[in-house]
C-alpha cells in the first residue's frame, strides 16, 4: 500500500495556516493518517553519531519528531487523538519541560514518557487543533540538543 505524502513549512508561531490545513486533514480520520512536525535543519548541521552508537543507544532520534494522530471511529470504538514525541532529551521529559514553564494541557493525559519511544499523551475529543500547533512549537526547541529557531517541515501522511 503506498503512503501519500504532503509537505508544509512553518515559519515562526504564526500557527494559522498550520492549523487550518490539521482542521481539513482530520475530517474522515481512519486511523490511517498522521502528521509528523520537525524541526526545519540541514541533515549535515545534525551530529548524529556512529551507526553502532545509535543502535544501542537508549534514546530516541537526534532531530525531535513531534507526531499527531487526528481522533477517529473503529469498529464503534473511539480512538483518541494522540500527540507524541520521540527525541533524544532523556527520561523524564515531560517534568523537564514542565521547568522551562511548558505544560500540556491540563486535560491531555499522559500516557508515556520513556527515554527511547518518547512522550505520548491522549488529547480529548473536540480538543483544539490550534493547542496541539502551539505545544508542537514549544516543545521541539526544548528537546532538541541544537538551537531551532522557529522553521519546521510538518508532513501531512496517509496510507
Amino acid at each position: 500500500m503506498a503512503i501519500d505524502h504532503r509537505t508544509m513549512h512553518v515559519v515562526g508561531r504564526d500557527l494559522a495556516g498550520l492549523v487550518e490545513e490539521m482542521e481539513r486533514f482530520a475530517v474522515g480520520a481512519d486511523g490511517r493518517r498522521w502528521m509528523n512536525m520537525v524541526p526545519d535543519v540541514d541533515d549535515d548541521d545534525v551530529s548524529t553519531g556512529s551507526a553502532v552508537g545509535r543502535m544501542f543507544s537508549g534514546r530516541g532520534p537526534v532531530v525531535p519528531v513531534l507526531t499527531w494522530l487526528p481522533e477517529y471511529h473503529e469498529k464503534g470504538a473511539h480512538q483518541p487523538t494522540q500527540v507524541g514525541v520521540a527525541h533524544a532529551a532523556g527520561k523524564d521529559a515531560v517534568p523537564r519541560l514542565a521547568e522551562r514553564g511548558i505544560v500540556a494541557p491540563a486535560d491531555w493525559v499522559l500516557i508515556q514518557d520513556h527515554q527511547r519511544r518518547g512522550v505520548i499523551f491522549a488529547v480529548p475529543p473536540g480538543a483544539p487543533k490550534a493547542a496541539i500547533a502551539a505545544f508542537a512549537v514549544a516543545v521541539l526547541p526544548v528537546l532538541s540538543p541544537f538551537d531551532v529557531d522557529d522553521r519546521y517541515r510538518v508532513t501531512f501522511s496517509t496510507s
